[in-house]
């Protein structure tokens, strides 16, 4: 498998071993599964070396190294710090991985389900990847992990892979009611337009020395508070107002902020006021500890 610095993919041993965070794998069995780990880029500069890395690693005979049998990437990264995959780096990726029947697998378990501005965050770079995963967002607060996969990999035959909580009908109820109202209330292209509105307005916080950088997109968005000590005395300020708000990046320095689809005009307008108390609270913003959005 290939997979990204950064990367966050689940708590399972599968799922951990893909992942980037040394303590997610401690006392979990993922040496059975061998992962070539590339950094992950945020410019398309750095993307095409990234590219050229990958590429020279898999086509060598004697790199050490077999053909990889997938690679996985979430299109934004969550966790990592909302770093968003550039369009043409992800585009060349799937080129490169389907020339050489390298299965591409999108994580788009916090990015889909329109969070992203489309539908699906692969969108943004015209990819159709062989397996797409999804969740969260997707069961309308059931739980409801859901896994698409291009028809040529359905080699299963019915009944190999089951579960006792697999296919709760419930949830399942719950999910395509969830993208009914979805495509129904648009509300796709309206979280790419308040998530614009919304971003611009959080720019204002850079711009006043109290941000480093904002980044994301769509309802996905990420504010470098610079430090991992000054996002969370932000996220807490924001909570004592009634803001829940969760921190990732390398140093926890990112304050992530990934709302419903649904939120209304007046709890946006409430949570951006909140958000810029919280930062003017916990004063100036300190150099980043880690490369802003565009330099990662």
């Amino acid at each position: 498998m290939i997979a990204f610095t950064g990367a966050y993919h689940g708590m399972s041993a599968g799922a951990a071993g893909v992942s980037a965070s040394p303590g997610m794998r401690t006392g979990v069995p993922v040496e059975s599964q061998p992962v070539v780990r590339m950094p992950f880029s945020c410019n398309e500069t750095n993307g095409q070396e990234v590219l050229k890395t990958v590429s020279d690693l898999v086509d060598d005979p004697k790199s050490g190294i077999e053909l990889p049998a997938a690679v996985i990437i979430e299109p934004i990264q969550g966790e990592g710090g909302v770093n968003v995959a550039p369009d043409g780096f992800y585009t060349a990726l799937y080129e490169f991985a389907t020339q050489r029947s390298i299965i591409v697998i999108a994580d788009e378990i916090q990015c889909g389900v329109g969070h992203s501005g489309n539908m699906w965050a692969s969108e943004y770079a015209d990819v159709v990847p062989d397996i797409l995963v999804m969740s969260k967002a997707l069961g309308g607060s059931l739980p409801l992990a859901v896994i698409a996969y291009a028809e040529r990999l359905d080699t299963w035959p019915p009944g190999a892979h089951t579960g006792t909580f697999r296919g709760t009908t419930l949830a399942m109820a719950a999910g395509a009611a969830t993208l009914r109202v979805i495509e129904e209330d648009q509300l796709v292209s309206r979280a790419a337009a308040t998530g614009s509105q919304f971003k611009d307005r959080l720019s204002r916080l850079v711009e006043r020395g109290l941000a480093a950088d904002v980044r994301g997109r769509g309802l996905m968005l990420g504010i470098n508070a610079g430090t991992g000590e000054r996002a969370g005395r932000v996220r807490d300020s924001a909570f004592t107002a009634g803001l829940m708000l969760e921190t990732g990046g390398r140093n926890g320095e990112i304050v992530r902020r990934l709302p419903p689809l649904n939120t209304t005009d007046a709890d946006f307008d409430l949570a951006g006021s909140i958000l810029e108390q919280s930062f003017s609270d916990c004063g100036q913003c300190p150099e980043p500890s880690w490369p802003t959005g565009s330099e990662c």
